[in-house]
């Protein structure tokens, strides 16, 4: 079992390791597309192509995990080919007319291509992996999500207010039922705050308990009351729970549903004993409807802009996660990283308004931007562990500069952040003409991801005719 749910989480990271590279790997061909007269794009097609047809079995991609199988031996069998065949692209270029910005552009795409395909063999690996008897055993990390600080913390302080609040209320008013407001109040301010619409989703509750109350009447008082033993209980309780299970299943009354469910179950408190005392049954379920009314008005009153979802708070979030990248341990950064800015979009997703908004799309946008960045430059900082001293202090540099931008995103910070990267591209070439082989495929891939990061910068600013990077 630990062995089936570890190729789950390793299923899931996989996929969306290869679907942020297939990202990043699109824009970048957005942007040489958008050169009419460069000749990348022709280079590139074929190899992209190559890259699709091993995706593609007969009858389309591959549906099941058995089917994954053939796709993994498609992508084992292409790899090696596609390597040989963008060295030879490569070499197409250097032979023509070019520029050493489109050298870079080559080289920038080359590698995102090689890159998505590695992760399309991980994935498509593990996807297969599902339909053995005997699992592989894999690595896998858990999800790591984010939720804005804020957020938590008025949340906590919110259902803090509310239990104190209404504890003094109880106090005074000397109303013994008042007890079931608190609970209620208390309880579903804190399970709300966890909904983008939290008073939406109160608001359907207290319609369910309103529903259910006099439903849970008739369930104690006429039905139930006949029952002598335990399968007369079950008979007579079932059409009402039925019902609220009913409701639940219904996308828009599933929060009524809820409330009937659990207002059933509740008031009706079957026990060994019966006690019959209308008075005390009105009497909380007048309190509980209070209860939730008051937890309703509390999210009005009680700080209403912090909910899950808030574009403003999401936004000042992503960047410093953006930031943690540049000082966060290495180990398992990338996909520390790309789970908390999957989860941010995912609430700001789920959040109340409008989808065309533009303030909402420039946050998406600004996510994207801020993702692509990320993982960057945690791979600029694994490339530079493994770097020739003479070339880590200008990655040292880069990374110094980026952390300086995410801290305080401004004009200057990223026209400084630029600069820096540009100087950093001619130390590493110069070490590159003296290096041997192997250093130098590493030193072209430190390359690409500089002129990416540089890319991504240039990206969010105005056409101002700066100059690219490396």
């Amino acid at each position: 079992m630990r062995a089936r749910s570890n190729q789950l989480h390793a299923f899931n990271a996989t996929f969306m390791a290869a679907l942020t590279t297939f990202h990043t790997l699109h824009r970048q061909m957005e942007r040489l597309r958008a050169d009419a007269a460069s000749p990348l794009p022709g280079l590139l097609y074929p190899w992209f192509g190559q890259a699709s047809a091993a995706l593609e079995l007969d009858d389309g991609p591959a549906r099941t995990a058995l089917e994954a199988g053939e796709t993994l031996r498609r992508l084992e069998a292409m790899r090696p080919e596609l390597a040989r065949g963008l060295d030879e692209a490569r070499e197409t270029l250097l032979a023509m007319p070019h520029d050493e910005t489109q050298r870079i552009e080559f080289d920038t795409a080359s590698e995102l291509l090689l890159r998505f395909v590695d992760e399309m063999l991980a994935f498509t690996s593990v996807y297969h992996g599902l339909k053995q008897r005997n699992p592989r055993q894999v690595e896998a990390l858990a999800y790591s999500p984010r939720t804005p600080s804020a957020i938590a913390l008025a949340s906590g302080a919110r259902a803090a207010l509310t239990l104190l609040a209404l504890s003094l209320a109880w106090y005074w008013l000397a109303w013994p039922s008042a007890l079931g407001a608190v609970l209620l109040a208390t309880i579903f301010c804190g399970l709300a705050s966890s909904s983008p619409r939290p008073t939406v989703m109160v608001k359907q509750i207290l319609i369910g308990f309103a529903v259910g109350t006099p439903l849970a009447y008739v369930c104690a008082f006429m039905v139930l009351s006949q029952a002598g033993s335990f399968p007369p209980l079950v008979l007579a309780m079932a059409p009402f729970l039925a019902l609220g299970c009913y409701l639940k299943c219904l996308p828009k009354t599933a929060g009524i549903g809820s409330g009937v469910a659990l207002v059933i179950a509740q008031a009706v408190d079957p026990q060994n004993m019966m006690r019959y005392d209308a008075a005390a049954f009105f009497n909380d379920g007048i309190a509980r409807l209070l209860g939730l009314a008051l937890a309703a008005l509390f999210f009005v009153l009680v700080l209403p802009e912090h909910t899950m979802g808030s574009r403003r708070h999401i936004a000042a979030v992503l960047w410093r996660e953006a930031r943690a990248t540049c000082r966060a341990a290495l180990p398992h950064l990338k996909q520390r990283f790309g789970n908390r800015v999957r989860d941010l979009l995912n609430q700001l997703n789920a959040a109340p308004g409008p989808r065309d908004d533009p303030a909402r799309q420039a946050t998406v946008s600004q996510a994207v931007t801020l993702l692509e960045l990320g993982l960057a430059i945690v791979d600029l900082r694994e490339q530079e562990a493994e770097a020739h001293a003479s070339v880590r202090q200008p990655l040292r540099d880069a990374v110094a500069a980026l952390d300086g931008y995410f801290a305080a995103p401004d004009e200057t910070t990223r026209r400084s952040a630029l600069a820096v990267l540009r100087a950093g591209g001619p130390r590493i070439r110069e070490r590159q003409a003296v290096a041997l082989p192997d250093e130098a495929a590493r030193l072209k891939r430190m390359l690409a991801t500089l002129h990416l990061i540089h890319t991504s910068l240039l990206d969010a600013l105005p056409d101002t005719g700066e100059h690219h990077a490396a």
